[in-house]
């Protein structure tokens, strides 16, 4: 989806589409940016000195958290008409999940969509604005699943890109500025 939006970009840039339009169209932008702008902000943050990487890790952590802890808080009080509050759970109501907290924060883990997204955008903009070529390359969900290997090889194939960025990373804070050690050792 994300080369699909980056695609649109000549047209937000140059066309009479509606604000509201246009605006949808920069939020999906922005939203492919996150989690590449998520990896640059805490592999920065390690590396410049006088900064705090622990508030920085903090911060990132935070801002993948929150989002996620939100709708499992909300659910924690029931809503509607005559649900007590003093009676969470009543019979039909749903306990709110901490899966899906899990889930969530899964989803927003910035390394491997991090490095998945800027491959889609750079090769969208390379394409869109230098070559011209292969703008149409679009791949079902249906035919990404069944091309899926599920075996070592496949999932060693899929997270080589995330492995190898964290390895950077970790040279890099080892190298530049090994007292982040302790910030960058979870991520």
């Amino acid at each position: 989806m994300a080369r699909g939006d980056w695609q649109l970009l000549p047209w937000i840039l140059g066309s009479r589409i509606p604000v509201i339009g246009r605006w949808k169209m920069l939020d999906n932008l922005r939203r492919t940016v996150s989690a590449p702008a998520a990896v640059l902000t805490l592999v920065v943050a390690w590396m410049i000195p006088g900064t705090s990487p622990s508030m920085w890790s903090a911060f990132i952590l935070a801002t993948v958290a929150v989002p996620s802890l939100l709708p499992v808080l909300s659910g924690l009080v029931p809503h509607g008409r005559g649900i007590s509050k003093a009676q969470p759970y009543p019979c039909g109501g749903e306990r709110p999940r901490l899966g899906r907290l899990a889930d969530r924060a899964h989803d927003h883990d910035a390394d491997v969509p991090g490095l998945l997204m800027s491959d889609a955008i750079v090769r969208t903009l390379v394409r869109v604005y230098v070559t011209h070529r292969r703008l149409l390359e679009w791949v079902t969900a249906a035919q990404a699943k069944a091309g899926l290997r599920l075996d070592l090889r496949g999932f060693c194939r899929r997270m080589g890109g995330g492995v190898g960025l964290a390895a950077a990373a970790a040279v890099a804070v080892a190298w530049g500025r090994p007292g982040a050690w302790p910030a960058a050792l979870p991520f």
